[in-house]
């Protein structure tokens, strides 16, 4: 009777800790980490692939959460990258050396819970400002190093299914982009320089990966 007693004790704390808090109006504050596949062009017949084979992105995500549904917010992405091969194989060809591709971003979000409560499926919609940077561009011999960026705009879909623990949630999460480059900014002479309109190209990121958050 004892063991039996026992067990339903722990067998009610364990799943009141797993379950799922009714969501009211708080703060949100999340990270997510995952891989981010490129597709499309950087610019106009240059495939984004052949400058970065993909990035990880880090991202931070703040907000606050209206009633048990929807929350409005911002997010801050840092994504390093891995140097496509087009890239790699010109700075070997040239004797530079080359930094791999280092991306960030900074915007918008909203998402909605398609059910009550922290836990469940959620969808959402993103946008915001997303820079492409190869942090160091320089010759062999000693010359002054080049921190090429190309920055543009960037909106995005995004979707997920959080499971709960307490206020604590996480869950996978994915995410599809599309954005363009367009400005070109140079570290050397501070030079920033507008893309033609017949040179920028639409490219894409698809993200995948894992969401933690805390509702406060």
């Amino acid at each position: 009777m004892d063991r039996q007693r026992v067990a339903v004790v722990v067998a009610l704390a364990l799943a009141g800790l797993a379950a799922p808090v009714t969501a009211s109006a708080g703060f949100v504050v999340g990270a997510r980490v995952g891989w981010a596949f490129p597709f499309g062009e950087l610019r106009n017949g240059v495939d984004l692939d052949s400058a970065v084979r993909g990035q990880i992105p880090l991202q931070v995500d703040l907000g606050w959460r209206f009633a048990d549904r929807l929350m409005l917010g911002g997010y801050a992405r840092l994504s390093p990258g891995v140097v496509g091969d087009n890239v790699e194989d010109a700075c070997d060809a040239s004797s530079l050396d080359c930094d791999g591709p280092f991306g960030w971003a900074v915007g918008g979000q909203v998402d909605v819970r398609l059910a009550p409560g922290n836990a469940g499926p959620w969808i959402g919609a993103f946008g915001g400002f997303e820079a492409l940077t190869y942090g160091d561009v320089s010759e062999a011999v000693d010359t002054d190093s080049l921190e090429l960026s190309y920055e543009g705009w960037e909106v995005g879909a995004q979707g997920g299914i959080d499971f709960a623990w307490g206020p604590i949630v996480i869950g996978p999460w994915a995410s599809v982009s599309w954005g363009r480059f367009t400005e070109i900014s140079a570290e050397i002479g501070g030079r920033d320089t507008d893309i033609p309109e017949w040179d920028e190209a639409t490219h894409t990121w698809v993200q995948v990966g894992l969401r933690g958050a805390l509702d406060f």
